[in-house]
């Protein structure tokens, strides 16, 4: 899969890495794709009768440079930045075919004109992720219709909102580079998330999962509902936070909002469905249910955590808190729902592995739960946010708080309320404490128990009427200890 670059969009593919296909790079200025290496980026090969809309926009040789989708008889959308790359009297629209460069010149369909929308504009104002107004769309008309051509309907902007929950399996499908060295022109396909979507574009794909890359703009980004195809993006551009030029995500425009331009260029009707019917059957179908609305996580603008999460750590919205679920982070560095049990509460002994913490907490450097933070504010009087280094953006934890502080109080076990133990608090007797941990209580008529050691690190894990730790926990305290240390030599030396 591939997105087609700006200075080339040749047989070559070589320019402007990460670019808005044959439009300006998008935050990767002017550096060449041959300088690095382009990761494959989770592509597979198609038939055409998969996705039979998807056509390739060559030169008059049969080559491909850009790909779009057929919506009307004579009409193909694509990316206004392919508009630039070659004028109508050289471009050619080859459909049906998974190896576009093979067919003969008879497959190779006349183009009539190539409009690019006025309003284009690369450069537009964009959120954090890059999501913007940019307008990156066009129209190709046909000479002459093609017979029997299939084509897809455009997503009913009355259903977007409906369809692109976070995480909806976004089909995404081009002719562009799908391996090294710069292996290109054939018909591929992948499965990626939506992440999210403002009025005018979407976000799709993250790291680790399959992304559109050179070749591939103006290419088709559908959803299925059961076994119909409808178009709802075009291929625009890469994440505004990519560190490759391919593989980290994609900013496809919402096809949509431009029904007025491209019936205007087009001349023609577009067929488009009511959104409960009238897609383009296909033969690849998705599971019964799959299209039902969901909760959405609020936009965010990816400052505080990556807005490619699947939920909030600090809320636990997205996850389901009835069944357990905690919204913690992931091996790749992501917020996802982490399944019961997530029961550890605040200062308490963790290990990510079997002791998970309670939601809105994470087992931090200290080996015990520290409140999930976005600045310092959220921490109180307790410290400073320290930043969680393999998150984008500045989700960070509080410093671990001491489950027990006053040895002489007869709720001598369990978290309060205000320190997060939503589920616990216990009192006397030794009942259960924060999120259900069950820890040693003081009775109101037992006889006082000895004080812990005054210096305990600070690790709360010397508590009154506790046993002294035994050697498995004393060594998760000087691991811990040492993850402290470590993390602030890191600092130190990173210091200017």
């Amino acid at each position: 899969m591939s997105r087609t670059t700006a200075v080339l969009c040749s047989t070559l593919f070589v320019g402007a890495v990460g670019a808005a296909g044959c439009g300006q790079a998008a935050g990767w200025g002017d550096e060449a794709i041959g300088t690095q290496s382009i990761p494959v980026v989770g592509g597979e090969p198609a038939q055409p009768d998969e996705y039979p809309s998807t056509v390739a926009l060559t030169d008059t040789g049969g080559e491909p440079f850009c790909t779009g989708t057929l919506v009307g008889p004579k009409t193909v959308v694509t990316a206004g930045h392919c508009i630039d790359a070659m004028p109508p009297s050289k471009m050619r629209v080859i459909y049906g075919s998974a190896h576009p460069a093979a067919e003969p010149a008879s497959a190779r369909h006349p183009v009539a004109k190539a409009v690019q929308h006025p309003s284009y504009d690369p450069g537009a104002k964009a959120d954090a992720d890059g999501l913007a107004h940019s307008n990156d769309i066009g129209v190709v008309v046909l000479v002459n219709p093609i017979a029997g051509a299939k084509t897809t309907p455009i997503l009913p902007p009355d259903q977007v909102d409906t369809v692109l929950y976070p995480y909806r399996d976004t089909h995404i499908v081009g002719f562009g580079i799908y391996d090294m060295p710069y292996t290109g022109g054939d018909l591929y396909k992948a499965v990626t998330p939506h992440i999210r979507h403002v009025q005018w574009e979407m976000l799709a794909g993250k790291p680790g999962k399959p992304d559109t890359c050179n070749g591939d703009s103006g290419g088709p980004a559908f959803v299925l509902r059961g076994c119909e195809l409808w178009l709802v993006g075009v291929t625009s551009r890469a994440w505004a936070k990519s560190t490759t030029p391919c593989g980290d995500g994609g900013i496809y425009t919402i096809a949509s909002q431009y029904l007025a331009f491209i019936e205007q260029v087009s001349g023609e009707p577009l067929p488009v469905g009511t959104g409960s019917g009238g897609g383009l059957p296909v033969g690849v179908c998705e599971d019964a249910g799959a299209d039902v609305q969901v909760d959405v996580l609020p936009d965010v603008d990816g400052k505080c955590f990556s807005s490619a999460s699947a939920c909030d750590p600090i809320t636990n919205f997205g996850c389901d808190a009835a069944k357990g679920e905690a919204c913690t982070i992931g091996a790749d560095g992501y917020p996802v729902c982490h399944g019961a049990p997530n029961k550890v509460g605040p200062g308490q002994m963790c290990d990510q592995s079997a002791l998970w913490c309670v939601p809105g907490y994470y087992c931090g450097t200290s080996l015990r739960c520290e409140k999930l933070c976005c600045s310092n504010a959220d921490c109180g009087s307790s410290g400073t946010c320290t930043h969680l280094e393999m998150v984008l953006g500045t989700l960070g934890t509080c410093p671990p708080v001491t489950p027990i502080k006053d040895a002489s109080t007869e709720d001598g076990a369990g978290g309060s309320a205000a320190d997060g133990g939503k589920e616990g608090g216990a009192g006397k007797g030794g009942g259960a404490g924060a999120a259900g941990q069950a820890d040693a209580g003081v009775d109101a008529g037992a006889p006082a128990q000895p004080v812990a050691a005054a210096d305990d690190g600070g690790c709360g894990c010397r508590a009154v009427g506790a046993p002294a730790p035994g050697w498995g926990a004393l060594m998760i305290g000087l691991v811990g200890l040492a993850a402290r240390r470590l993390r602030r030599s890191r600092r130190a030396t990173s210091s200017p």
